[in-house]
């Protein structure tokens, strides 16, 4: 890998207008090759602080979060306190009896919330989002792939709730994040400093509907509410820097580290079949909680990525394990488009970590 290189494409697209601000980290052998922080954090809209972004500047990844809930589940399979194939139900009364964990976990449960999505001020009501689970029909029939932008982490994330008898956030941090020196939040509550070294987001393309939601229209809005930020969605919420992602690939790459077993690991990113998303109409290549590579162009490199895995978070940040090179890597930014133009960022990134 040539270092320089990778690290002047991420400059170059910044130089082009690509994105305001952002951050690129790469870690290959236990050590940090990359490691990159340029422009604005905040400052693009009138009467915004010009604020640079730095290797500690915190940013909203977004769906980026959803591996993270998925090995918080891994982590209760491997203790035998919950089975993958059991209803939703069985957790939580009054959810579906038909509809398993594993179907939401591979996105093939059907359970789309477009109107809770679209109503910001319920996100931070737990009880409201309960109740909206419950009493919103599937949109799709069970093993149909429509990706849940939200909804995998209501619903995944209270399940771990009622297993661990606490909050998602609070169990994972003890027992991964935190041995794994991995400092990330899934809200701004409680994080010191957050307002300060908290990365605002854009939206800087055109219409955007996903999951039957249109997006593009109050993203600012939204997403810089300090109410948005400080409610739990664990599936599209998580806040974080470049440099904590790539740790929390590495720690995948290493076989879990005694945290998670390599078994487990194995089969949580284990493809499932090349399926057509009835969410972002477009096929895609998931396992459990993570968008997988493939032979074409993906997020990860413009071809054969197949034995990557990751996650994007809405159009502006990617994170991923690279086993092929042995290298983890996350490329943050704050700008949004779409996932045309993520691909064209993202893309040339991971492929000059390939180059020789």
């Amino acid at each position: 890998m040539d270092c320089a290189r990778v690290a002047e494409v991420f400059r170059r697209q910044h130089a082009r207008g690509r994105f305001p601000g952002g951050q690129l980290v790469v870690r290959r052998g236990g050590q940090v090759v990359v490691d990159e922080a340029i422009g604005l954090a905040s400052g693009l809209r009138d009467g915004e602080p010009q604020v640079p972004v730095s290797a500690a500047t915190r940013f909203q990844v977004f769906s980026a979060s959803k591996p993270f809930v998925a090995m918080a589940v891994a982590l209760l399979e491997e203790r035998g306190l919950l089975d993958v194939a059991a209803p939703l139900s069985t957790f939580v009364p009054g959810w579906s009896a038909d509809r398993t964990i594993l179907d939401v976990l591979t996105h093939r449960s059907g359970i789309l919330l477009p109107a809770l999505v679209a109503d910001e001020h319920r996100w931070g009501d737990r009880d409201a989002v309960v109740r909206a689970i419950a009493e919103t029909p599937p949109r799709y029939r069970r093993g149909t792939f429509a990706y849940g932008p939200y909804e995998f982490g209501w619903i995944l994330g209270e399940i771990v709730a009622r297993v661990t008898g606490e909050p998602l956030p609070a169990f994972l941090a003890r027992e991964l994040l935190a041995p794994a020196g991995i400092d990330v939040a899934f809200t701004t509550t409680g994080v010191a400093g957050t307002d300060a070294d908290l990365a605002r987001t854009y939206w800087l393309g055109g219409r955007q509907v996903v999951a039957g939601t249109e997006l593009s229209a109050r993203w600012e809005a939204v997403h810089n509410h300090p109410a948005t930020r400080a409610a739990l969605v664990p599936g599209a919420g998580l806040i974080g820097t470049a440099g904590a992602l790539a740790r929390f690939y590495e720690l995948l790459l290493d076989g879990g580290r005694g945290l998670l077993r390599p078994d487990t690991i194995a089969r949580y990113t284990t493809p499932l079949p090349t399926a057509f998303d009835r969410s972002n109409r477009m096929p895609l290549r998931v396992a459990r909680g993570f968008l997988l590579g493939q032979r074409w162009p993906s997020l990860y490199g413009w071809w054969n990525t197949a034995r990557c895995y990751g996650h994007a978070g809405a159009f502006s940040a990617v994170a991923w394990a690279d086993p092929v090179w042995g290298a983890a890597i996350a490329y943050v930014t704050n700008a949004n488009r779409g996932p045309v133009e993520l691909l064209r960022r993202s893309a040339p990134i991971g492929t000059s970590v390939r180059a020789p």
